[in-house]
């Protein structure tokens, strides 16, 4: 007999992320889908453009002006400077589509640039950033460095109804808000919203099941980890601590020797842009870095880029496609993370790579953005593409290797509507029984895929057994389930015909599925 408190589902769906809906299964398990590669959505090809553009992006749906908004990073190609570092300026862009598969570059007449308004720029420095290893540390205080995430806040006045964090000068946050996401007004007079640096695509947004602001940033504990703290006041963020640390490498990552290792720069980069200053952990400590151009030296991973997303479609559901930089090859990767709460993160399936890149392309740096678009049955996520080393090198090339022009692009990426995870059964039946659980609503629809050979029976059962039919619920047994052979995100479970499950609504209940060949992505009870 079972004394566990039922879980209240209410009429929210529910995914198969993890085991919370597993009290005891037999040949089914958790499985992993990788979203289909759809090509280019975006591709560096203007002058403000012209290196390694799309090197950041965030998708942001705005339901009142009819659009989504892609903001992506472009970089301006410079002369390269006296010490021979690879040089250029960076710019904020956005493009707008109406279907998250077309989209275009507006001119908003926001910047000037090289004497023209025709463009789509819709955020820049005030003062240029002057850069040492590819990020802003020393700057003009009013300089713009890097994209962070743009949030839209309908509890805001309208004139602040988006928001922004970007790193500027010394890479510390900045604030900006806007009333339609293309005209910015930067805050506090440029004063950082946190004393602390974080190169990265620093992701923050409201959480509304706990009523603060949260924010996923880099932290930097021995190498590049994934923190997340939370705020009243998005305009000011605590200090960040390894307390912090939610996401990291561990020992059953990629590695050979050494975890915490150091990542590549070729020698020309070391011996002229940093004043000559290699990986020697006992030499002295002003002088420490984590990089080096001793290829025996190279090893380790990093976990760059945080773009968790609380996925709106379900209960209790985020999403992190957040990016493995391996150092040995120096080459990036993006995995993917799931949470129940956005604070306790499991990695699913074995850690392989949920995005790779294109097949027969070099592309050395990859990020995926937050946010996503929905378009119908389908989910379209957004990632970065360069064909570039991170670092300015091949491992064991002395020389400084400089991107194509105009080579950076955004891709888009397919998936099924909450197909991250699914319950899944191969060619031998399997099943599963949920822990009780109370619902609210008069029907049950399942997203599932059977193809045309599997198939998947739906039972309800009693918590508790009654004295005369045990745990058995004759009118949503396993004998009458109207066998489920389909493949829909919508398909409503009958017993004879018969869809009412209303007289079970606010009973402790379990769930009896048994499948074969199927994949069962989410169930929910829904209210006529």
């Amino acid at each position: 007999m079972t004394t566990a408190t039922p879980i209240d589902i209410g009429d929210r769906k529910q995914l198969f992320l993890d085991e919370t809906f597993f009290a005891a299964r037999d040949g089914v398990n958790l499985t992993v889908h990788s979203p289909v590669d759809r090509g280019i959505a975006i591709q560096a090809d203007q002058p403000w453009e012209s290196t390694a553009a799309c090197n950041w992006c965030v998708v942001v749906h705005d339901p009142k002006l009819g659009h989504v908004k892609m903001y992506y990073e472009a970089y301006r190609a410079l002369p390269r400077k006296s010490n021979g570092q690879p040089n250029f300026d960076r710019r904020m862009c956005c493009a707008i589509s109406h279907d998250g598969v077309r989209w275009e570059k507006p001119d908003l007449g926001i910047y000037e640039f090289e004497g023209s308004r025709d463009n789509n720029i819709v955020f820049m420095g005030e003062e240029d950033a002057e850069s040492a290893d590819g990020i802003a540390t020393s700057a003009g205080r009013r300089a713009y460095d890097q994209m962070g995430s743009v949030v839209i806040d309908e509890d805001d006045e309208p004139g602040r109804r988006y928001k922004m964090l970007f790193c500027g000068s010394e890479c510390k946050m900045r604030a900006a808000t806007s009333p339609d996401g293309f005209r910015w007004t930067v805050l506090n007079d440029w004063k950082p919203v946190s004393e602390q640096g974080a190169d990265s695509g620093n992701i923050f947004f409201r959480d509304d099941s706990l009523g603060k602001w949260v924010g996923y940033f880099r932290m930097w504990d021995a190498m590049r980890r994934i923190s997340r703290i939370e705020t009243d006041d998005w305009t000011a963020w605590p200090k960040r601590s390894r307390e912090n640390v939610i996401l990291g490498p561990d020992e059953l990552d990629a590695y050979d020797r050494y975890l915490d290792a150091p990542c590549f720069r070729p020698g020309e980069f070391i011996d002229n842009v940093i004043d000559g200053r290699r990986y020697d952990p006992d030499g002295p400590r002003e002088r420490f870095v984590w990089c080096t151009d001793n290829v025996d030296q190279i090893d380790g991973i990093d976990f760059y880029n945080q773009p968790v997303t609380k996925y709106t479609h379900a209960d209790r559901a985020y999403i992190m496609p957040f990016t493995a930089f391996c150092h040995r090859p120096n080459l990036m990767e993006i995995q993917l993370a799931i949470s129940r709460d956005g604070i306790h993160w499991s990695r699913p399936g074995n850690r392989q790579a949920w995005i790779r890149p294109p097949v027969d392309e070099f592309v050395g740096v990859m990020y995926c953005g937050p946010g996503m678009v929905q378009d119908g049955p389908r989910l379209y996520h957004y990632h970065s593409c360069m064909p570039e080393w991170h670092g300015w090198g091949k491992p064991g090339q002395h020389e400084i290797v400089e991107p194509p022009r105009f080579s950076g692009s955004v891709r888009r990426v397919e998936l099924r509507l909450d197909g991250y995870v699914s319950a899944a059964a191969e060619n031998m039946e399997g099943g599963f029984v949920t822990p009780p659980f109370v619902f609210e609503g008069s029907r049950l629809e399942l997203n599932v895929d059977t193809g045309a050979s599997g198939r998947v029976d739906v039972e309800l059962v009693r918590v508790h057994g009654d004295p005369v039919r045990g745990y058995r619920i004759p009118e949503f047994d396993r004998e009458s389930c109207d066998t489920i052979v389909c493949n829909e995100t919508r398909r409503i479970v009958t017993w004879n015909g018969n869809s009412d499950v209303s007289p079970l609504a606010g009973v402790p209940i379990r769930m009896h599925v048994r499948m074969r060949r199927a994949n069962l992505y989410a169930f929910q009870f829904v209210k006529e």
